[in-house]
């Protein structure tokens, strides 16, 4: 069975790493075989796959223009290659992707949903997408994949065809995170004395993730614990972000946070926290709390996305967009000591291990690729 992967781009992202484990996870499997056209750029994602051996195409879409052409690329490369399967990933994708495969004679077309923040301005750009795509999703998908209960719930409320949609969650290989591998070199190099306390956080600088609300709730637990760095991980989260320091009360609390920008090597930063939190608004699947229980950290999250039910009863859910709430949340997990917190890391490791293996979902792609087939 051939797949062929279309998606926007091969940046670091939470669907271009899905992808990525999908395909490696199959490399393998001499039954699936998978081929990647990128509309954008490259990426490092894209470099990652074409090291691993994979074939990737570049479309180099880089404005509304180059579009057309890019279109009938597709078209073209879709007709003369027999794909069992053309899955695109998001919405541009999705609506660039399944028109060319429609029109190309390929009708086993899957679309891949990855958030639940929706615009309300149906004026932007992606607020027309997805009206557009929410009226052809009745015609152009067999089927519409969500990566979270809260994406699939949001888009049928803005109108995409219920009845072919399916959740497929996320999945792990638990051997690519080594528990504590790095931590004591790692924390020296940053300063981080042993009797400190990491709480941390990774992600984009975006409204999204309200880092206010982190930020907020990190400065009222500063006024209790002489103790505790905040380190923050992600693009934007810089010293040359002014938006994101001026957040911070002042230049003596400033010093209790590390700002270390964005990273390709995520696990080495949540090897040095003791405790990880999510502060956003909205989310989807959010990726990096399970990674972060995957690293045996325990988690403080708001309840934003699926993360109530990934994380269960293995840390903490608060509400979204209430810093007390969340540095409530946070001051209880400090206040565990060291064998309640070790614990809380354990269970939430065998968490990710039991639902949200690679495996698990590896299954679930290869089911749906061949009820799409038949």
């Amino acid at each position: 069975m051939k797949i062929l992967h279309i998606i926007i781009g091969l940046n670091v992202g939470g669907a271009e790493i899905m992808l990525k484990r999908l395909v490696q996870s199959n490399l393998d499997n001499k039954g699936l075989e998978h081929e990647v056209i990128s509309l954008t750029q490259l990426g490092v994602i894209g470099i990652q796959l074409e090291n691993m051996g994979i074939r990737v195409t570049v479309l180099n879409v880089r404005s509304i223009f180059s579009v057309p052409l890019a279109f009938f690329k597709l078209v073209k490369i879709i007709k003369n290659t027999k794909f069992s399967v053309v899955q695109t990933w998001m919405y541009h994708a999705d609506l660039l992707g399944g028109l060319a495969s429609f029109f190309a004679g390929n009708r086993n077309i899957v679309w891949n949903i990855r958030g639940s923040s929706i615009p309300q301005q149906g004026l932007s750009l992606t607020g027309v997408l997805i009206k557009v795509c929410a009226m052809l999703s009745y015609k152009l998908p067999k089927k519409i994949i969500c990566c979270a209960e809260a994406a699939r719930s949001a888009h049928v409320i803005k109108g995409y065809a219920q009845s072919k949609m399916v959740v497929i969650n996320n999945g792990y290989d638990l051997d690519d995170y080594h528990v504590r591998q790095g931590r004591e070199a790692e924390r020296l190099n940053l300063g981080i004395s042993d009797d400190e306390i990491v709480i941390g956080i990774v992600g984009r600088f975006d409204a999204l993730k309200d880092y206010n609300n982190f930020i907020s709730a990190a400065n009222e637990l500063l006024k209790e614990f002489s103790n505790v760095k905040f380190l923050m991980v992600g693009k934007g989260l810089n010293n040359e972000n002014h938006e994101l320091t001026r957040m911070v009360e002042n230049d003596n609390t400033l010093d209790s946070f590390l700002f270390m920008g964005e990273s390709n090597n995520v696990n080495k930063y949540l090897a040095i926290m003791d405790i990880y939190c999510m502060s956003s608004s909205k989310e989807g699947f959010p990726n990096v709390v399970c990674e972060a229980m995957a690293m045996q950290v325990p988690c403080v999250a708001t309840n934003a996305g699926d993360a109530k039910d990934i994380v269960g009863d293995t840390g903490i859910i608060v509400p979204i967009k209430d810093s007390s709430a969340l540095a409530m949340g946070l001051r209880t997990m400090i206040n565990y000591d060291t064998k309640k917190k070790l614990k809380f890391g354990k269970l939430a490791r065998l968490r990710i291990g039991r639902n949200y293996s690679i495996e698990k979902t590896l299954n679930q792609y290869k089911e749906l690729y061949r009820e799409v087939v038949n």
